[in-house]
């Protein structure tokens, strides 16, 4: 039975009727999940000035996850089948994220991003999730590499744009250092990357899942550190196996590092390339073994660390 106010010209239904559809055509193109996020109701956007200009902070795990061929295309000059190639990763992508209770921020050139408020693991399932998908759907012809970032921290969203046009952004020295570090995953064998403050919110971390500890980043600006891990439970069965074999030294390598006793270190990440000899984090620490040998008991300050040091 249709409901009725008690102006007999007033449907409910129909009313409501309407409010879903508008909500379904406009889902596209205003950020409904962001703004909810932030506590804004989808209703208010219908008054685009009334909303342009808040912000809010809050604490979230935040996701950056891109293809590489896109860059490397772009640069050459090829786009043969590239606008293919990023809807295939986006079509299986951003359903899975939104399934783990995440809200896409946007997806650009070849990269996508997303928020996740409730829980922090939403955000480790969906990327493991994306990387065992794409593992499978990798086509020899068209060889591409996918990298996805993770951290946790307080991000700044706000509303910004227009009468006619508005859009929600994060802004924060965390958003900054995912983009920087899903750049850098590809060269150190990482499908993903997660920081200290996100694997801190994951309860029995280490034992659910598996992952081997990279070292610390330093982000220059605001002299924060943040360690870090690659998690490569998303990896090739063959990667993972590797990965699993060399943990024990490769991990006893970094902490050597960390203490700067490179002499030792250097053995540790010579005995990890024996075994597995396209371990790129293996061979770049063994470069930086090298590099700060004559640096070995300096100051902290003077000794470069795993990563190079970020802007934020």
């Amino acid at each position: 039975m249709r409901r009725k106010s008690d102006n007999p010209e007033f449907d409910l239904d129909e009313v409501e009727e309407k409010n879903i559809h508008i909500n379904r055509n406009l889902f596209p193109f205003i950020p409904f999940r962001l703004l909810k996020t932030m506590g804004i109701d989808w209703r208010d956007t219908l008054d685009h000035e009334s909303i342009i200009g808040k912000k809010q902070d809050i604490e979230m795990a935040y996701l950056c996850g891109g293809v590489e061929q896109g860059r490397d295309a772009t640069r050459e000059g090829r786009y043969e089948g590239l606008f293919e190639s990023i809807n295939q990763v986006l079509d299986y992508a951003l359903p899975t994220i939104v399934k783990n209770n995440g809200a896409i921020e946007d997806f650009k050139d070849k990269t996508f991003r997303a928020v996740f408020d409730y829980q922090p693991e939403d955000a480790l399932t969906a990327a493991i999730s994306i990387c065992e998908w794409f593992v499978r759907a990798e086509n020899e012809d068209h060889p591409r590499k996918l990298a996805i970032a993770l951290t946790y921290g307080i991000v700044t969203m706000g509303v910004v744009g227009y009468k006619n046009r508005m859009s929600v952004i994060s802004l924060s020295s965390m958003t900054s250092l995912t983009a920087d570090l899903q750049e850098k995953a590809a060269g150190y064998s990482a499908r993903i990357l997660a920081t200290g403050s996100l694997v801190d919110k994951i309860p029995n971390f280490e034992t659910r899942y598996n992952s081997r500890f990279l070292g610390i980043v330093h982000l220059k600006g605001s002299g924060v550190e943040e360690r870090l891990y690659d998690v490569f439970d998303g990896d090739e069965v063959t990667v993972r196996n590797l990965k699993r074999k060399t943990k024990t030294m490769f991990e006893r390598g970094v902490s050597l590092y960390l203490a700067r006793n490179f002499t030792e270190a250097r053995g540790c990440f010579i005995e990890v390339l024996k075994m597995d000899r396209s371990d790129k984090a293996a061979r770049r620490y063994l470069f930086l073994c090298d590099t700060n040998y004559n640096l070995e008991g300096a100051e902290k300050s003077q000794v470069t660390l795993y990563l190079d040091e970020t802007e934020d």
